[in-house]
């Protein structure tokens, strides 16, 4: 079972504005105390931002993924396409890492406290059919 909680708009990549998203996976019958605890991570994160562990952790994890993503030749292609396409230039994975080691403590807070406080989001909850649980649980 899932929950996801969204912020934002996705549309076309390299057009739209992007989203932000949280996403669960739980028992069923524990939904409502991690909805509870989701909306309170959410809230503690507008507040009080990132430590310092959590954002290097996020750092770390952004860079090695577009490091991973640059050996395929059509995936990097199609990034330095949509850099150039954003006027970036198609070589702006060259300053890609730096960028984001120069993100800090308080950029993090800031965002987060635009975006997550008082913002309209949409929460979506999968449940397994009744049916299944019924089923489940004999």
């Amino acid at each position: 079972m899932g929950l996801a909680y969204y912020v934002g708009a996705s549309q076309m990549q390299g057009l739209g504005t992007g989203l932000f998203a949280f996403y669960l996976g739980t028992d069923p019958q524990k939904v409502e105390p991690v909805k509870a605890a989701l909306f309170e991570e959410i809230r503690k994160l507008a507040s009080d931002g990132l430590t310092n562990e959590e954002l290097a952790r996020a750092k770390k994890k952004i860079i090695g993924q577009q490091q991973i993503a640059n050996q395929s030749n059509d995936t990097f292609g199609f990034q330095c396409a949509l850099d150039e396409l954003y006027g970036l230039g198609f070589n702006y994975h060259k300053s890609l890492e730096r960028d984001i080691e120069a993100v800090t403590l308080e950029d993090i807070k800031r965002v987060a406290s635009k975006y997550f406080r008082d913002q309209p989001y949409v929460l979506a909850i999968v449940r397994p059919p009744e049916k299944a649980a019924a089923a489940k649980e004999k």
